[in-house]
Parts: C-alpha cells; sequence; structure tokens
C-alpha cells in the first residue's frame, strides 16, 4: 500500500473510532492533533492513538500498555495478540462493539 493509502485509510479508522466512542461512551472526550488521537475517560483515564506511517501501523497507548496494530483483511490487526484496533479501543474504555 502506497503512503498516502495508508494515511487515508488511517484517517479514516480514526474517524470511525471518535464515531463510535461518541456513540459507546458519549462521556469520553476525543482530542485530535494532527497524527495522534487521544481519548480521554470520565476516571481519568487516557488512551493515545498514534499513525505510524513508517511502518504503516496505529499504535495504542494506554494503561494496559503499549500495541501495534497493521492492516490485514480490512481490519486494525494487534501484531503480537491478533486482536482487532475497534474492540481493543472499546473494551478498554468500557464502551461495546
Amino acid at each position: 500500500m502506497t503512503e498516502n493509502e495508508f494515511l487515508s485509510l488511517a484517517e479514516e479508522t480514526f474517524e470511525e473510532i471518535e464515531e463510535k466512542i461518541e456513540k459507546a461512551s458519549p462521556d469520553c472526550d476525543c482530542l485530535r492533533e494532527g497524527n495522534v488521537l487521544t481519548i480521554e475517560t470520565p476516571e481519568e483515564k487516557s488512551l493515545v492513538l498514534n499513525i505510524q506511517s513508517s511502518t504503516q501501523e496505529i499504535w495504542l497507548a494506554s494503561p494496559a500498555g503499549g500495541s501495534r496494530y497493521g492492516y490485514k483483511d480490512k481490519h486494525w490487526i494487534n501484531s503480537k495478540t491478533d486482536s482487532e484496533l475497534m474492540e481493543d479501543v472499546l473494551s478498554q474504555i468500557g464502551g461495546t462493539k
């Protein structure tokens, strides 16, 4: 995938994450700055998602630890656990799929 294709896909993913969080956990705040999306929960937990164009990954940093997600079969998949990014984010903020 080209860098432009990757960036477009990652942008769409961030928008989808923000929309799902608004529906699943409306008390959470999302802040977008460039390639970084920060999610603050009412419990003062922070999740930080970062677009890494050099490796074509999205990185997630949270109280649960750090994870890297690559795009595979139309999903962002954790490189260590094979879990899906959206599911991981929603479970960590206490939302549903």
